[in-house]
């Protein structure tokens, strides 16, 4: 597994996500944070907190809008 230093982001994989991927999630309140799973079983598993998720949605739909820009779609 690959360590970022002074990161507070572990990487150890990588994943592609298509339109037909299957994504699930559980919320885990005990444990303040929310876990996906991208890719069933054999997937891929990705926990945050709920600041981490707010900080996803926020970039991913700022980059979700560039990418509607460069490609003409949307």
């Amino acid at each position: 597994m690959t360590y970022i230093s002074s990161s507070s982001v572990q990487i150890g994989a990588w994943a592609t996500v298509g339109a037909n991927s299957e994504i699930t999630y559980q919320v885990l309140p005990n444990a303040d944070m929310i876990e996906f799973s991208l890719g069933g079983r054999n997937g891929l598993d990705l926990d945050m907190s709920q600041d981490g998720l707010r900080r996803c949605i926020a970039t991913f739909t700022e980059v979700l809008n560039a990418f509607d820009t460069a490609t003409g779609s949307a």
